[in-house]
């Protein structure tokens, strides 16, 4: 059997590892998803690494559930990426961040009758990935407006939040970009720029970027300057798989998001840039490097998880 890496995400989000399984299939490793109804009712599981991602849309009842089974494989001696117990939300993360100094933005909760105080805000999901639901808003009243017509529009208050405002434009570029990396293990893998128009930078604009832009990507793929930056906050969260996104503000990385259920993303052959196909090439090597270190390359005997507490709840 070949070395395997299972992954656990919520329902049908397994298209994020859509572009991933190419690469460690080259490498000789195979990707195996599960559902997390598939996870917590089985009563053995084989042999390999494990992650466990998405936690965003996981009930805390199962989240709870997660961690027992966790520790039951670290414990058989199989690596299991990313802790349930302590992995936080969107607005967790922000507030987190803050309270650390890590960022120099902050959110508010409209289910805990938290008013922005400091503006421009915008009002999003916190477990959707759908970004912004609101323009930006410069006061109290436009707050209550936004937070009124997304109520309306069946969005659940306890899945809303109000994000400041914290992104600008590159001075010397002329347009926004949003920087991101993955962390696998205890590797950092720098991500693809995302170079657009947009404040939200989540697409990316096409033709936006020049080559000496993607010149300063390619150099940055083997000399990360911010790679005990992502290790910092994924520790934070118990996260040793995901990517974290942010921007660069006034000189100062503020953190957007760290996602456990990240897409790999890479340019396509035909690329125009040349420097941009090489960065991409160079993430996916260093991202099969970092998988091949942490996937156990000798098979091994199936996990028994029958005795763990509570499992006869999520029998099949």
């Amino acid at each position: 059997m070949s070395p395997t890496l299972h992954i656990v995400t919520t329902g049908k989000f397994t298209g994020a590892t859509k572009n991933l399984r190419p690469v460690l299939e080259e490498g000789g490793i195979a990707l195996r998803n599960w559902n997390w109804d598939q996870f917590l009712g089985a009563e053995s599981v084989p042999h390999g690494a494990w992650t466990l991602t998405d936690f965003d849309r996981v009930h805390v009842w199962n989240a709870e559930l997660a961690t027992w089974r966790r520790k039951t494989l670290i414990t058989a001696g199989l690596p299991v990426l990313n802790d349930p117990a302590r992995f936080l939300g969107r607005a967790g993360q922000i507030r987190h961040f803050f309270a650390k100094g890590i960022n120099s933005f902050t959110c508010w909760l409209p289910s805990l009758a938290e008013i922005p105080d400091r503006f421009p805000v915008f009002l999003r999901t916190q477990a959707a990935h759908r970004g912004s639901i609101s323009d930006l808003l410069q006061n109290t009243r436009e707050c209550q407006i936004a937070l009124d017509a997304a109520l309306a529009q069946g969005h659940p208050l306890t899945d809303l939040v109000f994000v400041e405002y914290r992104a600008k434009a590159d001075p010397t570029l002329g347009h926004f970009q949003k920087h991101a990396a993955y962390r696998i293990g205890d590797r950092v893998i720098r991500a693809m720029t995302v170079n657009d128009d947009g404040w939200m930078a989540k697409y990316g604009t096409q033709g936006r970027a020049a080559e000496a832009t993607y010149e300063a990507e390619l150099a940055e793929m083997t000399a990360y300057a911010h790679t005990d930056l992502i290790l910092r906050v994924t520790d934070l969260l118990g996260c040793q798989y995901g990517r974290v996104d942010f921007g660069m503000v006034d000189g100062r990385p503020e953190i957007y998001e760290v996602n456990s259920n990240p897409a790999f993303s890479f340019p396509p052959d035909d690329h125009p840039s040349p420097a941009r196909r090489q960065s991409g090439a160079i993430s996916r090597q260093q991202l099969l490097d970092a998988f091949r270190a942490l996937v156990p390359q000798t098979d091994g005997p199936e996990v028994d998880l029958r005795d763990l507490p509570l499992w006869p709840k999520h029998r099949p």
